[in-house]
């Protein structure tokens, strides 16, 4: 039998971290080594394997770039194709023993590219499902999870999205809006299996991982946050998205703004190079290993 491997994509704060912990109730092996719950973030985990995020965040970092990153489409065109190996490394050490398994890291979707050349040498069938969630939600979480302006948090999510949709008429994607998971949970997860073409009836009788409390940072369908241009851009991308369209002015619009973004000083770059500190990549990544460490968990353990 085939093995089958689901992909995740999606912007931060979009609801991919209950959508994994759903999938994970349906039968998909998420990874060997996940990322736990954090108070006041995701409570009930993120549903992302740790390798994963090592090696996003190592490519990242070679090309002197993050996950929030409002240049990244112009340093995306530097070559990583020194780290192909390291991914096929870690398709095959993290999932070969699964005949059903996915990964989600928001982080892929941005690498979407570099991904992509890996999942052609898989000899599993993929699958994809885009995330996707009101940007102005989105912006709200991000300004109280990050401190993120709204405009910068709309550029943030417009770069993601385009990303996804670029290629998008290329895979087999399965488009879930976050309120639908939320409010049709049952509904929605029966949509999932199907599209996976897998038998999940006695699974969907259980209780759902999905919870309304997930849902934070709602946010009126009146009510536009600061009325930019930005944002509304990113809002009629959206609407386009949730049909599972992404037309060719559409993406005009986006090269537009990404251009007045890269070429003019403006605030929003302004605000993301004033939040890098002196070396914040390579000092982020050592902080996450110790973290992570045998030391500082055994520490941990008998410090509580």
């Amino acid at each position: 039998m085939k093995a089958k491997g689901v992909v995740v994509l999606g912007m931060h704060r979009s609801g991919t971290s209950a959508l994994s912990g759903e999938l994970s109730r349906l039968g998909v092996f998420m990874g060997k080594n996940l990322h736990g719950p954090k108070k006041g973030v995701n409570e009930k985990g993120f549903g992302e394997n740790v390798s994963l995020v090592d090696l996003n965040e190592k490519i990242l970092h070679s090309v002197g770039s993050s996950w929030h990153d409002p240049l990244f489409l112009i340093k995306s065109k530097r070559d990583i194709s020194k780290f192909k190996s390291l991914g096929l490394s870690l398709i095959d050490s993290e999932y070969s023993d699964s005949l059903l398994w996915g990964m989600k890291d928001p982080r892929v979707s941005l690498l979407f590219d570099f991904w992509l050349d890996i999942f052609e040498e898989s000899s599993s069938k993929l699958f994809f499902i885009h995330m996707i969630r009101d940007p102005r939600e989105v912006a709200e979480s991000l300004r109280v999870r990050n401190g993120f302006s709204y405009d910068y948090s709309f550029l943030l999510w417009i770069i993601y999205n385009y990303k996804i949709s670029i290629k998008k008429h290329s895979i087999h994607c399965l488009t879930v809006d976050f309120s639908e998971l939320i409010s049709r949970n049952v509904a929605v997860s029966s949509e999932i299996s199907e599209f996976l073409e897998v038998d999940t009836n006695e699974v969907l009788q259980s209780s759902s991982f999905i919870d309304k409390k997930l849902q934070n940072n709602k946010v009126s369908i009146a009510q536009p946050l600061v009325g930019s241009n930005i944002e509304n851009l990113a809002l009629e991308i959206y609407k386009e998205i949730k049909t599972d369209n992404f037309p060719d002015y559409l993406f005009e619009k986006v090269d537009g703004l990404l251009e007045e973004t890269i070429f003019s000083v403006n605030k929003i770059i302004v605000e993301y190079t004033d939040s890098l500190k002196e070396n914040e990549l390579f000092y982020e990544s050592k902080l996450l290993n110790i973290y992570r460490s045998l030391p500082w968990r055994i520490y941990n353990k008998f410090k509580r």
